[in-house]
């Protein structure tokens, strides 16, 4: 049983008319991860010496390995000719087939099989992370809605809410833009704008967008809306291992007498920009 169960339905009222839309017909390229790319299986046929390309779309569920999992298995199953040279052979030195179309050259596929390697290590090494601090984690999309996906999986066991409550979100900023977070703080003074935003307004406004990437001013909102503390696990792999750089707990400003008390927890992988939802293990 997970550590929250604040009800949203008297926030979600509001926007009633948008509870039925379908946000699974955004389909977006991910930039947010670059471990998220198809999987390439490049097979040679042995009878006609063409090169058969197979592009299968890799599994979605939510596990480690399909976070981790982005090189290409190479499959060399026909005897190949080496261009014969004098020269040192360097990183543009290319195997040709017979028939003299370029493969995989062998440098690349060593770099390719050094990078799975590194990332299945990876994979092993965050998995006893979360062993040892009684965390299972649940994986996030990866499509620029990381954060709102996460919060839509700790209260509704799915993402299908990330856009109702990214827009919640952005309506609390808004209304609250001269409260007191702390120390004469005020939620407008979390706001950090890109070159491209000329204000406040303009960052608002692509903030209710879909894929853009959430702020500690968002975190800030969410733990407000939701009237419950967020906290988040900053790591990063560094020196062969998983560092835990920083651990944070937003709160809201005002905690409503009798309301019991929850958490959500999440995981910040800084070197994915990417949020995943932390669970502890009873």
């Amino acid at each position: 049983m997970r550590d929250h169960c604040t009800p949203l339905s008297y926030l979600l009222d509001k926007y009633q008319h948008n509870l039925y839309l379908d946000t699974t017909q955004h389909h977006h390229h991910s930039f947010h991860s670059p471990f998220h790319h198809r999987k390439h299986h490049q097979t040679i046929n042995n009878n006609n010496n063409n090169i058969e390309l197979n592009d299968s779309k890799g599994d979605a569920g939510h596990s480690l390995h399909s976070t981790f999992d982005s090189t290409r298995t190479l499959n060399h199953h026909q005897q190949d000719e080496t261009i014969t040279t004098h020269e040192k052979p360097t990183l543009s030195t290319y195997k040709y087939k017979s028939n003299g179309m370029r493969s995989i050259p062998i440098q690349e596929q060593q770099q390719h099989d050094h990078a799975s390697e590194t990332n299945k290590k990876k994979e092993e090494l965050l998995t006893d992370y979360m062993k040892r601090n009684q965390l299972r984690m649940v994986e996030a999309k990866s499509n620029g809605n990381c954060l709102f996906n996460s919060i839509s999986l700790a209260l509704f066991d799915g993402e299908h809410k990330n856009f109702q409550l990214r827009q919640l979100c952005v309506d609390w900023i808004e209304e609250n833009l001269d409260s007191i977070v702390k120390d004469g703080i005020k939620i407008r003074d979390l706001i950090f704008l890109r070159e491209d935003q000329s204000n406040i307004s303009d960052y608002l406004h692509d903030m209710r967008q879909e894929k853009e990437w959430a702020d500690y001013c968002c975190l800030n909102a969410l733990a407000n809306l939701l009237e419950c503390e967020l906290e988040v696990v900053y790591v990063n792999y560094q020196e062969n291992e998983w560092i835990v750089k920083s651990e944070i707990q937003v709160e809201p400003i005002n905690r409503p007498t009798g309301l019991l008390l929850t958490k959500i927890r999440l995981m910040y992988i800084e070197d994915l920009k990417h949020y995943n939802l932390l669970i502890k293990c009873k």
